[in-house]
């Protein structure tokens, strides 16, 4: 066989072969890429649900208190008038279970007027 056959054939062997390792080379990356991109697209739908609820849920708590100001009376904000004032506090309590860690009520000064559930030195205090 002649060297110009032999070099030849050579070639026509190692062009296969580097055409295959390109292609194995091209589906790992391939594939890796497409996995990152699917687990971005992923988080970011899971993130944006995950948002979505938080809005709604502090949406729903504004909206608690909102109506939870409109019913309260101006008149329990005077001196003397704690019970009202703890009273209302209360019933706000009870009928909102999303504040489950309570309500206070502060005055201009930032000190505390009434509190529910009710705390040892909270009242006069800033």
């Amino acid at each position: 066989m002649k060297l110009r056959t032999k070099a030849s054939l050579f070639l026509s062997l190692l062009l296969p072969l580097v055409l295959m390792g390109q292609a194995v080379y091209s589906s790992s990356f391939w594939k890796k890429r497409c996995w990152r991109r699917s687990t971005c697209v992923r988080r970011n739908w899971s993130g944006s649900r995950r948002t979505g609820r938080l809005d709604t849920l502090i949406q729903d708590g504004q909206d608690d208190l909102s109506g939870i100001s409109r019913r309260f009376p101006p008149a329990a904000l005077r001196p003397g008038h704690s019970p009202q004032l703890e009273e209302h506090l209360r019933s706000a309590f009870i009928d909102n279970a999303m504040f489950d860690s309570g309500f206070f009520i502060l005055d201009r000064e930032g000190r505390g007027l009434a509190d529910y559930p009710v705390s040892e030195n909270f009242r006069g205090r800033a």
